[in-house]
């Protein structure tokens, strides 16, 4: 059983970061979307979640794989830092919840009828939340006024 449940566990491979740090997510969580929509995962993961309570070979799967995930997505999240669009000292495993947590549950409950959206959501969303906010430009001086009264 662990046997067949540890090779079912998709891999990820890393994104071209070249592109950026948006592109690079994107790419990412398209591919999460997918390993998690796809029939052969969506039958064993809710057995996955319920056997990792009794079975600690099963946990360490499931741990194995959210370690990788996390780490493939940290390093993304560090291209975000180093390009200024996040902010330092980013939680690397909150972010992963944030990012995945939808898909997730979109896999747990089967409906997949709009995982693209979803999918987009999510990003979009993480995006605009942790988007570091740069400080408005300053403002001229007001003029004062060479009239005394």
């Amino acid at each position: 059983l662990v046997d067949v449940m540890r090779a079912n566990v998709p891999t990820m491979s890393p994104p071209d970061l070249t592109d950026g740090f948006e592109a690079a997510l994107r790419t990412v969580m398209r591919e999460i979307a997918s390993s998690l929509s796809s029939p052969e995962w969506v039958r064993i993961m809710p057995s996955l979640v319920l056997l990792q309570h009794q079975r600690p070979e099963i946990a360490d799967i499931l741990t194995a794989d959210r370690e990788a995930t996390e780490a493939l997505i940290g390093s993304i999240l560090d291209l975000g830092v180093a390009e200024g669009l996040l902010p330092v000292g980013i939680d690397r495993h909150r972010a992963s919840q944030l990012l995945v947590g939808p898909l997730f549950l979109a896999m747990m409950m089967a409906d997949f009828s709009d995982v693209d959206d979803l999918t987009n959501d999510s990003i979009d969303h993480f995006i605009a939340a942790h988007r570091v906010k740069l400080a408005p430009p300053e403002s001229p001086s007001p003029k004062r006024s060479t009239q005394q009264t």
